[in-house]
């Protein structure tokens, strides 16, 4: 995936790769045929408290401006996720889902999977090993 830096004001190009920041959060943004794949890569440092609000509404935008109803959220590059994290990506899933639409998780670390797993949220946020197999998958929660 090939990546630029652009500001979250600047309007973000339709292409393959494209990278945004929001607040601290970097996201990388590929489309494939029918799906959008958002790569999360978490802030440097410590964020303030309302960054992970603010990513989901980065989310929704970036997925309403591309008019995606096929979502997958890459957490490889994820060392810890938290339960606001998890609350905020089960939010917006519900944002995808009243759309008509459909999010998918993939690429968690053993350790963070089973955070997922534990959390009440796991069942809304199905997880995939890879974005291949988030795409192809037809049951809702993979490893």
């Amino acid at each position: 995936m090939q990546a630029s830096q652009v500001a979250v004001r600047i309007p973000e190009s339709t292409v393959r790769g494209a990278t945004r920041q929001a607040d601290a959060w970097s996201t990388s943004i590929d489309r494939g045929p029918d799906w959008l794949f958002i790569r999360l890569e978490p802030p440097r440092g410590s964020g303030d408290a309302g960054a992970v609000e603010r990513l989901e509404d980065h989310l929704w935008q970036t997925i309403r401006e591309h008019g995606a109803h096929r979502v997958v959220l890459e957490l490889d590059l994820l060392l810890a996720i938290d339960d606001d994290l998890i609350a905020m990506m089960a939010a917006l899933g519900v944002r995808v889902r009243d759309d008509g639409g459909l999010l998918r998780v993939c690429g968690l670390e053993r350790a963070n999977l089973d955070r997922l797993r534990r959390s009440a949220h796991a069942p809304d946020l199905p997880h995939f090993a890879s974005r291949s197999e988030a795409v192809i998958a037809r049951g809702s929660v993979g490893g």
